[in-house]
């Protein structure tokens, strides 16, 4: 170091030494260093802290103390929620599985699980947390007009509660989620028995009030719930694409169909439109699809069918499809009448399929511009007049046919009323004895009854509660067409005239112990009935929402959080 760094340097120090600075620092004792254990007890305090708050979300006493929507009586809770959410989920999967066997048992199973797992995709935790929302505010309008008619549950309500929270076993957070405890599900229930109970009395107060000139006036505004036209309905249609190599083939089955739907506008009954439309079937698949595929496989070569006998077997294939008497035929040999039954089966399948499905309904459309649909449901169009309706192009070839057979009409039926005690015997499972059994057990609870007080209410008494092979219902405005065939057949019996008459009748499910309880409404009363009361209802639920106080930070914060843990997902 030079000599004038050092002049420096000591000017420094005396600077220092005259300012005090060092006599300060002389006389306090070194410092250790202490942020090591400063972080430690950061680090401790946020532990503690977040073990605290796990706890609290995990007691439910923070998400308890919220108020989500409440009323001037009621209220729903946080850890209330959570039961209404499970009620949206258990919606959702009661439709899943709905359309899932609707479509397995159409014979699709590929189907049913592609279209019921799209139907489920289409739903996130924001969707639930709506309908969980919008049954908490209808749930509490419903209890506010409870207790303003003084409906309160009673024990027989509180019991129900009761067997309910017993099937939960208390697994209550693993069902509904953190936080969430017995009292906030109970609570949840109670709100939702309160509901329904009142739900029960306005139902049949406000069904009862309806007026006939409301009905009428509901049916004259809802016409296309009313009225409908039938008709028979046939499309042909074929894309050129399909005939790329042979494009006479295609301008010769367009002029087949054109020639086939000619005939069937000229027909003339119901009758003749089917029978025009078997013959164009058989036509146009006999030689091409059944004749190749059926006989070639059973004509030994070279004894192949002339063109005489093809043509005849054609036409014996309609006189066949016709259900018409076949006329005598010699067979030159039993393989040739191997190949008869062969096409005929196939073609009667491709008939039967065709015919089963040429029902149409249109149904009175207001206002509609569709030419079809005017023609079908205009009052001036004659039954059993006929359109083609043409939608062809350079690419393909469409056109349908219609045969109006019934104008525009009002759709009203009747309905009746029915009990039933059925002693289950499962026509796939049950043996023989288990159904003679079955059998001679309806025939004993039928005798009980008619040797007893004939009414409903001992009808009803016949079957033990805690039965478990046999169960009793009654049923009120029941459609035809709604029970299975043999049931349907007994109730709408003409036999059927007084009220209390009783029968056994045997379906797929067991026997049936049966109680004709009188006819019910109309089925167009019943839908105008239900119609007026969906408005009202919906219009009570609406005005009594706007009485409600919503938490909209809450519901707020909650959308923000499902969605970004949807878009995080």
């Amino acid at each position: 170091m030079g000599k004038g760094k050092r002049t420096r340097n000591e000017q420094y120090q005396d600077v220092y030494d005259m300012s005090g600075a060092a006599v300060r620092t002389k006389r306090q004792p070194q410092k250790k260093d202490r942020s090591t254990l400063i972080m430690i007890l950061i680090m401790a305090a946020i532990i503690v802290l977040s073990v605290a708050l796990i706890l609290l979300q995990f007691s439910g006493a923070q998400k308890r103390s919220i108020t989500v929507v409440s009323s001037e009586n009621y209220e729903v809770t946080g850890t209330m929620m959570p039961y209404y959410e499970n009620l949206a989920y258990s919606n959702l999967l009661s439709q899943y599985y709905n359309l899932y066997y609707t479509y397995y048992f159409s014979g699709d199973a590929q189907s049913a699980y592609n279209y019921a797992l799209q139907t489920m995709s289409q739903y996130t935790l924001d969707d639930f947390f709506d309908s969980a929302l919008a049954t908490a505010k209808e749930v509490l309008v419903l209890c506010e007009a409870a207790h303003a008619a003084g409906v309160t549950l009673d024990e027989t309500n509180y019991a129900e509660i009761d067997e309910a929270i017993a099937s939960i076993d208390g697994e209550f957070t693993a069902n509904f989620g953190a936080g969430v405890k017995e009292k906030d599900v109970r609570a949840a229930m109670e709100l939702q028995s309160l509901a329904a109970k009142y739900v029960e009395i306005y139902t049949e107060e406000t069904t009862d009030a309806i007026t006939e000139e409301e009905i009428n006036k509901y049916i004259e505004d809802n016409k296309d719930l009313f009225f409908t036209a039938d008709a028979l309905k046939y499309a042909i249609t074929f894309n050129a694409s399909d005939y790329s190599e042979d494009s006479d083939a295609f301008e010769a089955d367009k002029a087949l169909a054109d020639l086939y739907l000619d005939k069937l506008a000229a027909a003339d009954s119901e009758e003749a439109f089917r029978t025009v439309l078997v013959e164009y079937i058989v036509e146009r698949d006999f030689a091409d699809t059944v004749l190749s595929k059926v006989l070639k496989e059973l004509i030994p070569e070279g004894d192949a069918l002339n063109t005489h006998k093809e043509a005849m077997l054609a036409d014996l294939i309609k006189v066949l499809i016709k259900g018409e008497e076949l006329p005598e035929v010699v067979y030159e040999t039993g393989t040739l009448e191997e190949a008869l039954t062969k096409v005929f089966e196939a073609l009667k399948s491709t008939s039967s399929t065709v015919l089963a499905s040429l029902h149409t309904h249109q149904a009175y459309v207001k206002d509609t511009t569709d030419e079809t649909i005017l023609w079908l449901t205009n009052a001036d169009t004659a039954e059993l007049s006929t359109k083609i309706v043409e939608s062809s192009n350079e690419s393909k070839y469409e056109k349908t046919v219609y045969m109006l057979t019934e104008a525009l009409h009002f759709e009203d039926e009747e309905t009746v009323n029915v009990g039933h005690i059925l002693i289950s015997a499962p026509k796939a499972t049950a043996t023989e004895e288990e159904l003679a059994t079955a059998k001679a057990r309806a025939e004993e609870i039928l005798a009980t009854y008619l040797a007893g007080e004939l009414s409903k209410e001992a009808f009803e008494a016949l079957v033990k509660a805690d039965s478990t092979t046999e169960s009793v219902a009654f049923y009120d405005n029941v459609a035809q067409g709604e029970m299975v065939a043999e049931f349907d057949e007994w109730i709408f019996s003409a036999d059927r005239k007084e009220i209390g008459e009783t029968g056994i009748v045997k379906t797929d499910y067991g026997y049936h112990v049966m109680y004709w309880n009188g006819q019910g409404e109309n089925t167009a009363t019943l839908t105008a009935k239900d119609g007026i009361f969906t408005e009202r209802y919906e219009a009570f639920i609406e005005e009594g929402t706007k009485k409600l106080t919503l938490n909209d930070s809450y519901i707020a914060k909650y959308i923000v959080e499902t969605e970004s843990d949807s878009a995080a997902a």
